[in-house]
């Protein structure tokens, strides 16, 4: 399925929940939760996945895409996604001796951080784990589109990384990213 034609089916099911429940103002955390589980539960996870974090052809950088993770991402698939990131991990390990990670955060928020603060965790103690062969074998980390409160991100989630890890992080704000995103994929 083509991703305009997979968000299309997601939007639709995102309006039919909230048509039935209002959407919050205020405390929305949980309720996009349970937005994302319905959409979880109503379209196929592996479509959703691999249209969400995927190797770059020919390359060894994997790209994940956080405009589309917040869309289906819950409790409930959190380790389904990790050992799928994992998978990708080790087929560039294998192909390429080393990988990239390359994650567009556009819209992430300080709350978000705190929704998917779960993942993040597994995600770092799964994947970049203090001294192990993935975390050296992790050339750089790539963040694209940054928000303005990333400071305040980065200071909740410095505690869960290894500092080597950290050093090989580069972040790139929404400027930036226009041109790093295209240079990425073209």
């Amino acid at each position: 399925m083509q991703k305009e034609e997979l968000l299309a089916k997601i939007e639709k099911l995102r309006a039919n929940f909230y048509s039935k429940q209002n959407k919050n103002t205020f405390f929305t955390s949980k309720q996009k939760l349970s937005v994302a589980e319905n959409v979880s539960k109503s379209l196929n996870q592996q479509e959703l996945t691999q249209m969400t974090v995927f190797v770059i052809k020919d390359t060894c950088k994997i790209y994940v895409d956080y405009t589309v993770f917040k869309l289906f991402a819950n409790p409930s698939n959190y380790n389904y996604l990790i050992e799928y990131m994992l998978t990708l991990i080790n087929y560039c390990n294998e192909n390429f001796g080393c990988f990239e990670v390359h994650v567009n955060l556009d819209t992430f928020t300080v709350s978000a951080c705190h929704r998917y603060k779960e993942v993040i965790e597994l995600y770092l103690s799964e994947c970049m784990k203090k001294d192990t062969e993935l975390s050296e074998k992790l050339q750089k980390m790539h963040l694209y589109n940054i928000p303005s409160v990333f400071e305040t991100i980065q200071k909740l989630l410095a505690p869960l990384m290894h500092e080597a890890v950290l050093k090989k992080i580069e972040s790139h704000n929404k400027q930036e990213s226009l041109v790093s995103l295209d240079k990425l994929f073209n």
